[in-house]
Parts: structure tokens; C-alpha cells; sequence
């Protein structure tokens, strides 16, 4: 039986789209205090859909709609989770850049460590703030990045809520790897969850978000596409 995968944070889901049948993903966490209620995912859920559109979505191409978020307690199996069906249209009356374009804000924490770092991939940035077919603006990248400083303000803020939120966070679940040769005897690389106890239980590792970079480099964002 495989390990449950829990920690004590708050995981939010952001759903997009440009055309009917693509889905655009991105998620990051939340770490708090207090046990949550459905109330308070719900709650989350439909304040995070319009913090998008009073911040991030100001930016982006009206090519582009924030169509869902889901907000999930990741404490327990149990923990409550909530979705709200969002129409958050991008503000900027321009042609977005291609649906495999994105601009990538990248999480900073205070640890150095080999492996993927914490991000964003946004798409529908408008094709006006490219500086040229590889990059974007500086004035791009620095707003980009406000944007996104003030979008987790206002979720934080989102009154009526029964547990306090802290800190956006980054939770890591795995850590290195183990070689695990099949029955072809073809090796491959089997990542190792973190656990403790017995029998094991996730024992992830968070580490709080302390500052936001974004790449000035057009990123590319296949691995985030998804046929619905």
C-alpha cells in the first residue's frame, strides 16, 4: 500500500484555459494554523479566484480565462478540500504568445539543494511584453512579480476564516533516489518519499517562500498542458 501524501499546508490549484480543450495548471501552498472546515476551503477557494482578478489577471491577455481553483487541506486524508467554478478573464486587450509560452516566477527559499525548484508557469502573457522571440521585458518581469507578491496578500487577507494563514510555502515529498532494476533488467531512478515512523507516514519537508524571481527567459510549458 502506498504512503498517503499529507503535510500540514494548504495546496492550491489554479485552473486556465485558452482554447476549449486545454487545460493550463499551476499550484503552490499555504501554511497555517487552526483546523480548517469546509467553510473555510470554500471560502479560500472563491477569494483566491478574485484576488486573481484584482492582481495577476490585470496582466495577462484576454485570451485567457482563470476557469477553476481548488483549494485542499493537505493535513489528513479526511481534511476538507473545496472548488469554485471561476470566469476571470485577462485584462489586456492583446493577442496572447502561444499557448507553449509562459512566464515562470520562481519561489526562493532558504536552502540550497540539488532537484526542481519551486514555480509558476503563467500562460496568456500578452505578446506585447515580449522584449524578443526569447525574452521578456525587464518592466514585464518586475511587474509580473509585484503582481504575484499582492495576489498572496489578498488571499492571506480573506476574512471569516477559522484558521490564520502564515506564509506562501514550498512542500517537498521526496528526497533522493533509489535504483530499482526491473523483471527486463532495466534500471530506473525511483524517487524516495519522506517518511517516519512505522508504520510510515509522509514526513514532508516545508520550507517557507522568501522572496519571488522571475525569469526574463521565455519559458516553454508543455509538461503544464493538459487535454480535458
Amino acid at each position: 500500500m502506498s504512503t498517503p501524501l499529507t503535510a500540514p499546508a494548504l495546496r492550491f490549484e489554479l485552473t486556465s484555459a485558452m482554447t476549449p480543450d486545454v487545460d493550463i495548471q499551476n499550484r503552490f501552498y499555504m501554511s497555517f494554523t487552526g483546523g480548517s472546515s469546509p467553510g473555510d476551503v470554500a471560502a479560500l477557494a472563491s477569494s483566491t479566484a478574485a484576488a486573481w482578478g484584482t492582481t495577476v489577471a490585470t496582466l495577462l491577455s484576454n485570451n485567457i480565462t482563470l476557469t477553476n481553483v481548488q483549494v485542499t487541506d493537505m493535513t489528513t486524508l479526511s481534511s476538507p478540500d473545496a472548488g469554485y467554478v471561476a470566469s476571470v478573464v485577462g485584462a489586456v486587450s492583446s493577442a496572447a504568445v502561444d499557448i507553449e509560452e509562459a512566464l515562470i516566477i520562481k519561489f526562493v527559499v532558504n536552502r540550497r539543494y540539488r532537484g526542481g525548484k519551486p514555480k509558476v508557469y503563467l500562460a496568456g502573457v500578452p505578446a506585447t511584453d515580449k522584449l524578443n522571440d526569447f525574452e521578456w521585458t525587464t518592466g514585464t518581469a518586475t511587474n509580473f512579480a509585484a503582481q504575484w507578491i499582492d495576489f498572496i496578500a489578498a488571499i492571506k487577507a480573506t476574512g471569516g476564516l477559522g484558521i490564520d494563514l502564515a506564509n506562501q510555502v514550498n512542500v517537498s515529498f521526496y528526497e533522493g533516489f533509489t535504483v530499482k532494476t526491473g523483471p527486463t533488467g532495466r534500471a530506473r531512478n525511483a524517487a524516495n518519499l519522506r517518511v517516519t515512523g512505522s508504520p510510515p507516514v509522509a514526513d514532508p519537508l516545508i520550507d517557507i517562500i522568501t522572496s519571488y524571481e522571475v525569469d526574463q527567459v521565455i519559458g516553454i510549458q508543455k509538461r503544464r498542458r493538459g487535454v480535458r
